[in-house]
């Protein structure tokens, strides 16, 4: 979670809210809230933490200023003449994705989960899984959890760590770290702190 992240989202739920629908096209927008995947984790100011979602959907349906309260033709409104940012929006919405049609890692497109050499997105993972474990893909589409989620289950994509506070910094690393590599990054962040 970035300020940068929190600004986007603010930005397209305001947008959203005053009627965008009527409104000139904020494709740019739209494509930071999804390449960033910044609805996933944001802050609101006069919250306390950080508003968490683990679908698309939770975001979308989740009122004000914690979601977009259900305005989905808002935000496709956003997305102006930008079609193939309409499908990638119109995909997340409706959680439909193309079976992969080939077998091996999918082709790389612009639905970025994670900024990544090795470019997953939202679509090829599920579209992946359709082809390599229909069960779980269904799980996805069914909004029970995130296409990096079932990409980390896969083994498909590393541990994604969101840097906040140092209590939440921590805790994230203790969830995919071993004692001794813990014990290390101590030792080399007092080094970095010291040196």
């Amino acid at each position: 979670m970035t300020d940068h992240g929190s600004t986007i989202v603010r930005e397209v739920i305001t947008s959203t809210s005053n009627g965008a629908d009527v409104m000139s096209a904020l494709p740019g927008l739209v494509r930071q809230l999804l390449d960033e995947e910044a609805w996933r984790e944001f802050t609101v100011q006069g919250l306390r933490g950080p508003v968490q979602h683990e679908t698309f959907m939770s975001f979308v349906k989740t009122q004000p200023p914690r979601g977009l309260g259900g305005k989905a033709a808002a935000l496709l409104a956003l997305c102006g003449a930008d079609g193939e940012l309409r499908a990638r929006v119109d995909c997340l919405l409706k959680g439909e994705v193309q079976r992969a049609a080939t077998p091996g890692r999918p082709k790389k497109d612009s639905t970025t989960i994670v900024s990544s050499d090795r470019g997953y997105t939202a679509t090829t993972v599920v579209a992946r899984l359709k082809r390599d474990d229909p069960d779980l893909a269904q799980r996805v589409v069914n909004g029970e959890m995130s296409a990096y989620a079932a990409a980390r289950a896969k083994g498909w994509k590393p541990p994604r760590i969101q840097v906040t506070t140092p209590e939440r910094t921590a805790a994230h690393l203790c969830r995919h770290m071993t004692r001794d590599q813990l014990d290390e990054l101590v030792n080399i962040l007092i080094g970095v702190i010291d040196g």
